[in-house]
């Protein structure tokens, strides 16, 4: 057997894998193929064919099995309901004069429990997760608010907060002021938790 190949130099750009089997260096071109001619290509049934095709040859070289097939197949096909914010430079927005601390034993923070798509350059830096069924929506904790909120009703993710955040403002959203200027809170949705029962008890 001859010696593993060396690796490559500090100043050198990673390669592509090395094969592994006879054959596989044509698997691996048939597979860089496939990726350049499928790139921006719509998922619909021709699209879908030439993948079969594909996977039909690494089987038969041996490359994959019928158990490969079967794990495929039952891979959930992303949402065609893909949702992006608008925007690109998120870190230019100013965002509305509101003093939302000052508020939040009113309001309940129940901002955070809205439907919040990432904007591409959100999606783009990799800093917040969204949910893999409803991509770009962030995810949402059992309490019905934002994974991203602690118990005190904080952004933990504050310097990376999307765009929808940064730019909303409260003030003339019916669901939480039924008059923002006297201070009259829009009822609790009764999915929601009060922050004071979010909030853990001060040792």
């Amino acid at each position: 057997m001859s010696p593993p190949p060396a690796p490559p130099a500090p100043d050198d750009p990673p390669g592509p894998p090395a094969p592994t089997a006879p054959g596989a260096a044509d698997s691996y071109a048939l597979l860089a193929a496939l990726d350049l001619a499928l790139t921006d290509q719509p998922a619909d049934d021709v699209t879908a064919a030439r993948f079969e095709l594909v996977v039909d040859i690494l089987i038969r070289r041996g490359h994959l099995t019928e158990g490969h097939r079967r794990l495929l197949h039952n891979v959930r096909p992303a949402s065609n309901g893909t949702q992006l914010a608008a925007g690109e430079d998120k870190h230019a927005i100013a965002g509305p004069d509101v003093d939302c601390a000052s508020l939040l034993h009113l309001c309940h923070g129940r901002c955070c429990s809205f439907k919040v798509a990432l904007s591409r350059s959100d999606v783009l830096e990799g800093r917040l997760r969204w949910v893999i069924e409803e991509p770009y929506v962030l995810p949402r904790a059992d309490t019905g608010y934002c994974t991203y909120r602690d118990d005190e009703a904080r952004c933990t993710v504050y310097d990376d907060r999307p765009t929808t955040c940064r730019a909303y403002d409260c003030r003339d959203d019916a669901r939480v002021w039924l008059d923002f200027e006297q201070r009259i809170p829009a009822p609790l949705s009764p999915h929601l938790v009060p922050i004071e029962r979010l909030r853990r008890p001060r040792p």
